[in-house]
């Protein structure tokens, strides 16, 4: 059966169901000579799903990727006599869900600070089924889970000052040309680069910092450009990347920068900042750092940008074509933490959102509403931070969402992750200086169950349970 056809949305809309459950894979990475200690469970850092829906990407906190094929009987309870090629030939299924193993394990040298999937993605096409990612200290590496040869291609990306590799901090195929180039944002710039340009450099390069002039023109006379023609440059550390198709903008969410910059996708390293959202501060809320950036896909709503940061219980809601103000406030995210936390926005402008008390809210009308919002929805989908969080990408009602996060024992050491694959923000920056011969130094050498939630006044500080990958019918 295809897998396309085995998932068909419900039109039961009752509480999600769980319909499968992985857990990583108890890969450990290549340690440094530290005393002998008891190591650290893997768990799952982010999610990512395939453009056809059959598959999902799980990069993991030992410094693995995992791919998962899911079953076309997803929907369906398992037979305790049928099988699968996504599970253990010695598996026990559970009655009421599936239990997925990774078809494919892929080991990194290096922890990866960003992963993303080609937009061609189709599993009955091998050849399309590409993952770019940024292992820590080396180049941007093309790999596939069909490949035998493992890396297919790599782009470096060197700091001209010292002459090391610099990792992205986000990566993102290019939709305008179906994923025949990428961005990447790292340190205090955009770098464009071409996929079939094998072993070589960025072919264009947009420097953020302070001290390089903005241009004032963008395909699609956005007004809110023209006043920033001639202002500075924004500060900060690029952390985040998303594009809105409809007018061609790329937004970069920016570490350490309290906005987004908004560049010309058709000409990155051309036409430099054309715009910036500036993020208010918020009482009580250190909101430091952007973690996510996502345009609503719907059609005539693709002006509607959301913005989550790091340490905020909020998420902002602009309208690109204005700028300034917020549109909206979505409030009650329960996301006071460091790590990166699950956001997804569908096609119908709601917006799901994972929060470190293991609950997923649902926001609903994305540009449509003005001011504070609260959730609309609000259920349990672990027992732990939900650092990936991800909806079918063909609408037929399935929500996937991984959970774990760092944890403290009796004797204050971490628990619960490992080097610097954990989900936490541990951004590349180069350089530690503020002003525009910082900037300068980042150029790139280039070759051309439902339940309600209320906060917890204890510290989050909990046992470690509910991790692993859930899948849910919605």
């Amino acid at each position: 059966m295809d897998h396309e056809e085995g998932l068909v949305a419900s039109t039961d809309h009752g509480p999600p169901q769980l319909v499968a459950t992985a857990t990583p894979s108890a890969h450990q990475p290549p340690q440094p000579p530290l005393p002998a200690r008891t190591p650290d469970p893997p768990i799952f850092t982010a999610l990512h799903w395939s453009p056809d829906g059959t598959t999902l990407l799980l990069p993991t906190s030992h410094q693995t990727l995992e791919t998962y094929i899911l079953p076309p009987d997803l929907l369906s309870a398992p037979s305790p006599s049928s099988t699968s090629s996504t599970s253990s030939p010695n598996d026990h299924h559970h009655h009421d869900h599936h239990t997925l193993y990774p078809y494919h394990t892929s080991p990194l040298p290096e922890p990866s600070s960003a992963t993303t999937i080609h937009p061609s993605f189709t599993l009955s096409l091998p050849q399309t089924c590409l993952y770019l990612t940024s292992p820590r200290n080396l180049p941007i590496r093309l790999i596939s889970p069909f490949a035998t040869q493992g890396i297919l291609a790599s782009y470096p990306l060197i700091h001209t000052r010292t002459e090391t590799y610099t990792a992205a901090n986000a990566l993102l195929f290019n939709p305008l040309d179906h994923g025949a180039s990428f961005f990447a944002g790292a340190g205090r710039l955009v770098a464009h680069f071409d996929v079939q340009r094998d072993g070589e450099g960025p072919v264009g390069v947009c420097v953020l910092g302070k001290g390089r002039k903005r241009h004032g023109r963008l395909a699609g006379g956005m007004g809110y450009l023209r006043a920033a023609r001639g202002e500075r440059g924004i500060g900060g550390v690029a952390s985040a990347l998303d594009f809105g198709v409809e007018r061609g903008v790329l937004a970069v969410g920016m570490y350490k920068g309290k906005c987004v910059g908004l560049l010309d996708g058709k000409s990155v390293g051309e036409e430099g900042v054309v715009g910036t959202l500036t993020l208010p501060r918020e009482e009580g809320h250190a909101a430091d750092g952007v973690t996510s950036v996502r345009f609503c896909p719907g059609p005539g709503r693709g002006d509607y940008l959301l913005v989550a940061e790091r340490v905020s219980e909020v998420m902002r809601v602009f309208d690109v074509r204005k700028g300034g103000v917020p549109l909206a406030t979505l409030r009650g995210r329960e996301a006071l933490t460091h790590q990166r936390l699950g956001v997804d926005v569908t096609e119908e402008g709601e917006v799901w959102a994972g929060g470190t008390d293991g609950m997923v809210r649902v926001w609903e009308g994305m540009g449509m509403q003005e001011g504070d919002v609260e959730p609309s929805s609000v259920w349990q989908g672990h027992q732990d931070a939900i650092g990936g969080l991800g909806l079918h990408p063909g609408g037929a009602g399935v929500l996937a969402t991984c959970a774990g996060s760092r944890h403290l024992d009796d004797s204050g050491e971490s628990k619960g992750t490992q080097g610097r694959s954990d989900g936490f923000m541990e951004l590349n920056d180069e350089s530690s200086d503020s002003d525009s011969s910082s900037s300068s130094d980042l150029s790139i050498s280039s070759t051309s169950s439902i339940t309600s939630s209320s906060a917890s006044d204890e510290p989050s500080i909990q046992k470690a349970t509910g991790k692993g990958l859930n899948i849910w019918a919605l």
